[in-house]
């Protein structure tokens, strides 16, 4: 499951191999991606291990947000501006 939620994105994989435990409990794996300008596409680095999920930040330049290109038109017969931004 793919998800973005107020500026973070987060792969969850669901339904893993089973623990050796009474309940058989599936594991699940959570990797945030984090905005690193300087990191290309960076590396999975595991965080802990919690409630049967391993959590792993990956820290990537292809998480931050694209910068906004200005794009401001002028119509030569009327003067007027228009923002396509």
């Amino acid at each position: 499951i793919l998800s973005y939620y107020d500026g973070l994105i987060q792969l969850t994989y669901k339904n893993g191999s089973q623990y050796n435990d009474p309940n058989h409990t599936q594991r699940s794996t959570l990797i945030s991606f984090l905005c690193d300008p300087g990191a290309g596409v960076g590396n999975p680095e595991f965080q802990v291990e919690d409630k049967n999920t391993y959590n792993f930040h990956w820290y990537t330049s292809y998480a931050c947000p694209q910068r906004p290109h200005e794009c401001l038109v002028t119509d030569p017969n009327t003067l007027d501006q228009y923002d396509l931004s």
